[in-house]
C-alpha cells in the first residue's frame, strides 16, 4: 500500500460535523418580543412628550372649574395666552379685537370674537362679576378647543 493510500485511511475516522437543528423557536419569539416591546415604549414616550402640552393644559381648565369665576376667568386667559404665545410668539403685540381675531386663528374658531370669548379680549379688564354658569361654559369650550388642537409644529 502506498504511502498516500495510508493517509487517506487514516482520514476516513474524521466525520464533518452535523448541520445545527435550526433556530429555536423561543428565542425567536423572546428577540420579537424584545423588539416590539421597544418599539411600543418609543412610540409611547414619543407621543407623551408630543401631547404633554395638552393634559397640561386640561388640568389648568380642571382645576378652574373648581376656583371663584373670577379667578377663574384669570387662569382660563393665562392658558390661553400662553398656549397662543408658544404657537406663534409673533402675535405678543396683539391686543382687543386683533388679540381675539388672533385666537379664533389659532383655535380655527369664531367662538372669541362671536361668543362668549369676548371676555378674553377688552374685556377681561373691565371690572365683571362673572357666574359659576359662565366660569362653566368657558371651561367646557375652551378643554373642547384644547382637545382639537393638534401638536406644535416645533415639537415634531
Amino acid at each position: 500500500m502506498s504511502e498516500a493510500q495510508l493517509l487517506l485511511d487514516g482520514l476516513r475516522d474524521v466525520i464533518e460535523p452535523t448541520e445545527p437543528a435550526g433556530l429555536s423557536l423561543w428565542l425567536v419569539f423572546a428577540n420579537v418580543a424584545v423588539l416590539v416591546a421597544i418599539i411600543v415604549l418609543w412610540v409611547g414616550s414619543r407621543h407623551r412628550r408630543r401631547y404633554q402640552w395638552r393634559k397640561s393644559a386640561l388640568d389648568t381648565i380642571d382645576a378652574a372649574r373648581t376656583q371663584q369665576p373670577e379667578q377663574a376667568l384669570l387662569r382660563l386667559a393665562k392658558l390661553i395666552r400662553k398656549i397662543v404665545l408658544h404657537r406663534n410668539p409673533a402675535v405678543s403685540e396683539s391686543s382687543g379685537d386683533a388679540w381675539l381675531q388672533e385666537l379664533d386663528n389659532t383655535f380655527a374658531t369664531d367662538w372669541f370674537t362671536q361668543d362668549d370669548g369676548r371676555i378674553f379680549g377688552e374685556a377681561l379688564y373691565a371690572p365683571l362679576q362673572p357666574s359659576a354658569e359662565q366660569r362653566d361654559r368657558w371651561c367646557k369650550t375652551l378643554a373642547k378647543l384644547v382637545r382639537r388642537l393638534p401638536a406644535p409644529d416645533s415639537d415634531r
